[in-house]
């Protein structure tokens, strides 16, 4: 874990190669530490571990702040719930967190969600749409009730 300036100074060829081999380290390690780097860069990237559970932060275009990004020792930086014992479930949000859930749809649910209504909506689960017009060319209906 290490940090540095990320600005080298000229020097003598064995303290230019250490130095640039602490700045290399401190890239290495996404300058991780309890503090912040002594000079900081827009888009940054930090290991902040100064807490319990350490946290990876992006410096923000403007060079003024840091943004959390999740938790290194995470699968998907804790962004995304485990899929363990989630089998036949999807992903769902209360709007303020990711949690799994069981799906339960109507078919006029999947007319709003989808934008169109599928000619057979009992076997919805069988289709795969990825755009509006493959919809129509699928033999889906629009929403306005065109083919």
């Amino acid at each position: 874990m290490s940090q540095h300036k990320l600005s080298l100074n000229n020097q003598p060829g064995n303290a230019f190669r250490a130095d640039l081999n602490n700045a290399l380290g401190a890239l290495a390690s996404n300058s991780s530490g309890t503090g912040d780097p002594s000079i900081t860069y827009p888009f940054q990237w930090k290991a902040d571990t100064s807490a319990t559970s350490p946290r990876l932060k992006i410096r923000n275009a403007a060079n003024t702040a840091w943004v959390d990004v999740g938790d290194p020792t995470m699968p998907g930086l804790g962004l995304i719930p485990a899929q363990t014992g989630n089998t036949g479930k999807v992903l769902m949000t209360d709007g303020t967190s990711l949690f799994w859930g069981a799906a339960t749809l109507t078919s006029g649910a999947i007319t709003s969600a989808l934008g169109f209504t599928p000619y057979n909506a009992a076997s919805i689960s069988s289709a795969h749409v990825s755009s509006a017009d493959s919809a129509t060319s699928a033999g889906y209906a629009t929403s306005a009730g065109s083919a």
